[in-house]
């Protein structure tokens, strides 16, 4: 059975609350040890991961972490500010400006990217959009490895939805 590690940042609101959400279902329990200082939680295959950095900048914490694929839940950022739920691998096709390195693609784990993708779209509050980006930030890890993502702004960041 594959097992998974969904990485939150302590620095990330959304990543936050989602990881608030995440817990309240109740099927989280607390586990063994800790990380970056953090407890962690663990349900069936899943284990939740708090980490001190941004997640865009955690290089290579498939070293650090035994799991075969990685979810980072976060906050998406765009100007626009229009509520979205997103997903998408990581990696940069040119330069690293947001973690990663430069010309590195991450496996994606096509699958798993096509089924988060339709459950947001089922589960979508009133007035998000859901959309798979680009692929264009960090980290650069040799894991398969996803972003599902809401935003675009605070609001949306701290959304009870």
């Amino acid at each position: 059975m594959a097992k998974y590690a969904i990485i939150i940042s302590a620095l990330d609101t959304a990543g936050l609350n989602i990881k608030e959400k995440l817990l309240a279902l109740n099927r989280f329990k607390p586990a063994e040890g800790s990380f970056d200082g953090y407890e962690i939680f663990s349900s069936g295959c899943a284990r939740i991961y708090t980490i001190e950095c941004d997640t865009v900048f955690a290089e290579r914490i498939d070293e650090k972490i035994e799991a075969d694929c990685f979810i980072f839940a976060t906050r998406h950022e765009a100007s626009a500010g229009i509520p979205t739920l997103s997903a998408h691998a990581p990696g940069n096709f040119g330069r690293a400006d947001f973690g990663g390195g430069d010309k590195k693609l991450c496996p994606a784990p096509a699958l798993l990217l096509k089924k988060a993708l339709k459950a947001l779209e089922r589960h979508k509050p009133d007035g998000f959009t859901v959309t798979m980006e680009a692929t264009h930030h960090g980290p650069y890890i040799e894991k398969p490895a996803m972003f599902v993502e809401i935003g675009s702004n605070e609001e949306c960041w701290r959304s009870d939805a």
